[in-house]
């Protein structure tokens, strides 16, 4: 997510001495995953030093994210308030951020105003992590955050938004003979790495080199008070 973050935790994945019969296979790239960054102090002064009410929030998010990143469409609420498994209560508002600053922005603003936060990727689970039982809360919708970084085929590494769907990675890496241990998830095609992520999924290849949160060498994450944290070496 953030191209001038030079502490990400790299980590060469170990190859090992193959045998012969292996040694035509894709080399397999761990995954560096960077959600939703960035320190917005900026915001703190003006707009979390007093609770709003819900329409002063609206605004607040508008003036962060831009009116395109912000809906009250009832039809798109509809859409955000369920997943493949269930429906809960609609969201006062969506967020669709296209950019780390923003997010973390927005997301300071929602917490400090007592909204809950319900980030949500290519909306394909089955298991109600983004299915809330309140309105009072604020959805992320954070397919906007679709940037695939840059990959290193000496370190075989990859650094992806948490947007970036499995296929995009495997159509970025196939041309190069390369691929992530972990195919991607069971929901199709649509599934984003942050979405799996979450949920700790299996698919194809977790047999052998486990979860897809198993090849993550480092995050970047937006805390609830809009400030950064990094893990990984």
């Amino acid at each position: 997510v953030l191209e001038n973050a030079e502490q990400d935790g790299r980590v060469r994945f170990a190859r090992g001495d193959q045998p012969s019969h292996q040694a035509n296979r894709p080399r397999h790239p761990s995954v560096t995953l960077f959600f939703l960054v960035f320190r917005c102090r900026q915001y703190k002064a003006h707009w979390l030093n007093t609770v709003m009410t819900a329409h002063d929030l609206v605004d607040a998010l508008i003036a962060i994210a831009g009116p395109a990143a912000v809906s009250t469409d009832q039809a798109l609420k509809d859409l955000v308030a369920g997943d493949l498994y269930a429906t809960g209560a609609h969201p006062f508002v969506v967020v669709r951020p296209t950019s780390p600053e923003a997010v973390a922005a927005c997301v300071a603003a929602c917490v400090a105003n007592g909204f809950a936060v319900y980030p949500r990727g290519g909306g394909l689970s089955y298991t109600g992590g983004y299915v809330p039982q309140t309105e009072r809360r604020v959805t992320f919708a954070l397919r906007g955050l679709n940037g695939i970084v840059g990959y290193s085929e000496e370190d075989l590494t990859i650094r992806v938004q948490s947007g970036v769907t499995w296929k995009q990675i495997h159509e970025v890496l196939s041309p190069k003979g390369l691929r992530l241990p972990f195919f991607g998830t069971f929901s199709g095609l649509e599934a984003t790495v942050g979405g799996g992520l979450s949920h700790g999924a299996l698919f194809f290849g977790s047999a052998r080199y486990g979860s897809a949160a198993e090849m993550v060498l480092g995050l970047e994450v937006a805390l609830a008070d809009g400030t950064r944290l990094s893990t990984g070496q």
